[in-house]
C-alpha cells in the first residue's frame, strides 16, 4: 500500500481505497493489523465489508496522555463494527484497550508472545557482566526492558532508582 510513517489524511484513504479494492479483488476474509495507522486504513476499507478485521493491542494509550489522531479514529471506527475483534499481548492489555475503546472485553483475546525460554542460554553470573562492564562488585545492576519510546516512560525507572544506585 506504499504508506509511509505518520501519513496525512489524502495517503490514509488512498491506502484504505487501494486495500478495499485488493480484499474486494483477491477475496480475502480476514485483515490483521497490529498498530494504530493500519489499523486505521484496514477499518476504513472494511467499512460496510463482511471482511473480519483483527486488530493487534500491543499497549493501551495513556488516557492522560495525548493520543495519536489515527488511534482515535480507529477507536470510534471499530467499536460498532461486530466483524473486528482484537488480540493482545497481555491480560493487562486486554483489560487496558477494552476499556480505552469502549469495547466488550470479550471482542478482546489474549494471545502471549510466543518466545520460548529455553531458546536462551542462561544468563552469565551478575559478577562477570560486572566485571565485563568495568563496574565495581558493589554497583547495582538494574535491567529495563522495553522499547525506548516515550509512552513507554522508562524515564520514571531511572527517576525511581536514582537515589538508590
Amino acid at each position: 500500500l506504499d504508506l509511509r510513517p505518520h501519513p496525512s489524511p489524502t495517503a490514509v484513504t488512498s491506502a484504505a481505497l487501494a486495500l478495499r479494492r485488493l480484499v474486494a479483488t483477491q477475496g480475502y476474509d480476514v485483515v490483521e493489523t497490529s498498530s494504530a495507522t493500519p489499523g486505521l486504513v484496514a477499518a476504513l476499507a472494511l467499512l460496510g465489508s463482511p471482511t473480519q478485521h483483527v486488530v493487534g493491542v500491543h499497549f493501551v494509550y495513556d488516557p492522560m496522555e495525548p493520543t495519536p489522531l489515527s488511534a482515535q479514529a480507529l477507536r470510534i471506527l471499530v467499536r460498532r463494527r461486530q466483524a473486528t475483534s482484537f488480540y493482545a499481548v497481555s491480560n493487562a492489555a486486554r483489560i487496558g484497550w477494552a476499556a480505552w475503546a469502549k469495547v466488550d472485553i470479550d471482542r478482546v483475546h489474549v494471545i502471549h508472545n510466543s518466545i520460548d525460554p529455553t531458546y536462551f542460554a542462561p544468563p552469565a553470573p551478575k559478577e562477570d557482566l560486572r566485571e565485563t562492564l568495568g563496574l565495581a562488585r558493589t554497583c547495582r545492576l538494574v535491567l529495563c526492558v522495553g522499547r525506548l519510546a516515550t509512552y513507554k516512560r522508562q524515564n520514571l525507572v531511572v527517576d525511581a532508582l536514582a537515589p538508590i544506585c
